[in-house]
C-alpha cells in the first residue's frame, strides 16, 4: 500500500540527502526508533518529507507510514495518536477503527489486531514536534514505548529542534543512543540547491558566484535562500566579500534567519561561539549542529562569515548563576541562606558571606529588589535593631559582588532597586 502522504516532488536528485536518508532507511530495516535533531533552516522537515516519498526503504503491500507534522494539530498527544490511528485506518490496517474518546485506545487496539500480520510494519513519522514535547513528561514516552513493544515491527522518527536534545525521552526509552544530527548540505546538496535558487528567481550564478555563496551561506539551507534573493532582488554583490556580510546583515530576512539559529543555544553555548578563537577544542554538540568547522589552519570557525558577524554584534552571553546551599536560617517567614556556594556556570566565584545572602536575594526570583529588601536580607543581623542601612553599604556591596560576576549580571533600576541578570 502506498504511504498515507504523497508529497509533490519538489525534483530533488536521487541522491539528496544521501547520508541521512541512507541512516534513516537502515533504521526502519532495523525496526530502531531515531530522534532527528536540527537547527531552524536546517531542511530539517523537507528531509523528512523527501524520505517518506521515497519508495527503496518500504515494501509494497508491506509498510504503513504514518506522517504527522504537529505543527497542523493541537500541542495533545490524544490528537496524536487519533490522528495516526486515522491514517492507518484509512490504509485498511488491522479491522478497523473503534469509535473511542481516547486515542491512545484506537491506536492500540488497531495495532493489536495488526499485530497478527507477522509481515507487516509501520513507520511512525511525527515532525516539528516542538510544541508537544514542551507540554509533554515521561508518560508519554511510557506510551509510545508500549506501542513498540505491543506491535514489533513499528518504527518512530521523531523531529524537533536542537533545545530538546537533553530533554527528550528523559528515562532512555526510546532514543537512547539512535539520534540523527541534521546539518547543512553536502557539496553535492548544495550545487543542486543553488541550480534551484537560480530557476526561482529566474537568473544564472556564475562559478565565482557559486564560491562566494559557499563561503557566505556555509551551505546552510535557509541561508541560501535569503542570500541567494538578497543578491538577486536586493543587490547585494557578492564578489564584495566582507562588504557583502555587513549588507546582508541589515536585510530582515538574513537577520532573522541567524537569529532563530542563536535563540536555540544555551548561554554556554553563545559564550563558546563568541570565544571561539580562543578556544583550544569546542563542544561535541557545536560540531553536531553544523556550527562550528575546522579550518585550515586547524583553528574552529564559524561555518559562515555572515553568522559569525551576527555573532559579533550580540551582547556577551551570561552564564547562569547558581547557589549551592550549605546552611539556611528562619528570620520570621523569609528563609536567608548563610553558607553556600556560587557558581557562575560551571565555576566556582569565591564570595564572602555577605557577598553570599546579596546574591542570594537577588535569585529567590526574576524581580527587581528594593534597598530595603536587600537590606533586610543581608544585613539581617543589623536590620531589626536599627533599621536603616545606608544606601553607600549596599551600593559598594553592589559594586564588590559586580566586580565578581561582571558587570552585566547586576542591573541597577534608579529609584526602584537592582535586579539579577543571569
Amino acid at each position: 500500500m502506498p504511504p498515507y502522504h504523497q508529497f509533490l516532488d519538489r525534483h530533488h536528485p536521487e541522491g539528496y540527502r544521501k547520508a541521512e536518508i541512507e541512516q534513516l532507511a537502515l533504521a526502519v530495516r532495523a525496526r530502531e526508533n531515531r530522534l532527528l535533531l536540527a537547527l531552524p533552516g536546517m531542511g530539517l522537515s523537507n528531509l523528512l518529507r523527501f524520505f517518506v516519498s521515497q519508495p527503496q526503504w518500504s515494501v509494497p503491500g508491506e509498510t504503513a507510514v504514518s506522517y504527522i507534522n504537529l505543527n497542523a494539530l493541537q500541542d495533545d498527544p490524544n490528537a496524536l495518536f487519533a490522528e495516526i490511528a486515522r491514517q492507518l485506518a484509512e490504509q485498511q490496517v488491522g479491522n478497523g477503527l473503534e469509535t473511542t474518546a481516547d486515542g491512545y485506545q484506537q491506536l492500540y487496539q488497531l495495532l493489536l489486531a495488526a499485530n497478527r500480520q507477522a509481515w507487516w510494519r509501520l513507520v511512525i513519522v511525527i515532525d516539528q514536534a516542538d510544541g508537544l514535547l514542551t507540554a509533554v513528561s515521561a508518560p508519554f514516552y511510557r506510551q509510545l514505548k508500549a506501542l513498540t513493544d505491543l506491535q514489533k515491527h513499528t518504527c518512530i522518527l521523531l523531529a524537533a529542534s536542537w533545545r530538546f536534545a537533553s530533554h527528550v525521552d528523559p528515562e532512555n526509552l526510546l532514543f537512547a543512543g539512535r539520534r540523527l544530527f541534521v546539518k547543512p548540505f553536502s557539496v553535492a546538496d548544495f550545487a543542486h540547491a543553488l541550480t534551484e535558487e537560480a530557476q526561482r528567481l529566474g537568473t544564472t550564478f556564475s562559478e565565482n558566484d557559486y564560491r562566494q555563496l559557499t563561503w557566505l551561506t556555509g551551505r546552510h539551507p535557509g541561508l541560501l535562500r535569503a542570500i541567494s534573493t538578497a543578491v538577486v532582488l536586493g543587490g547585494v554583490k557578492v564578489a564584495d566579500g566582507e562588504t557583502a556580510v555587513v549588507q546582508l546583515l541589515q536585510r530582515d530576512d538574513v537577520t532573522y534567519r541567524c537569529q532563530k539559529m542563536w535563540q536555540e543555544l544555551t548561554p554556554r553555548q553563545k559564550q563558546d561561539l563568541q570565544q571561539l578563537q580562543e578556544l583550544d577544542e569546542v563542544s561535541e554538540q557545536l560540531c553536531q549542529m553544523g556550527l562550528v568547522v575546522e579550518g585550515k589552519n586547524g583553528r574552529w570557525q564559524l561555518f559562515s562569515p555572515v553568522f559569525k558577524q551576527f555573532v559579533a554584534t550580540k551582547k556577551p552571553a551570561l552564564l547562569p548563576i547558581k547557589i549551592i546551599e550549605q546552611a539556611t536560617r528562619q528570620i520570621g517567614e523569609q528563609t536567608i541562606v548563610v553558607a553556600g556556594k556560587v557558581f557562575k556556570g560551571d565555576t566556582q566565584i569565591p564570595v564572602s558571606p555577605l557577598e553570599l545572602r546579596l546574591i542570594a536575594c537577588l535569585k529567590q526570583e526574576k524581580r527587581i529588589y528594593s534597598k530595603d529588601e536587600i537590606a533586610a536580607y543581608v544585613y539581617y543581623e543589623e536590620w531589626d535593631n536599627y533599621r536603616d542601612i545606608s544606601n553607600n553599604r549596599i551600593e559598594n556591596l553592589i559594586r564588590q559582588v559586580r566586580r565578581k560576576l561582571g558587570n552585566d549580571y547586576i542591573r541597577a533600576y534608579w529609584g526602584q532597586g537592582y535586579e539579577l541578570m543571569a
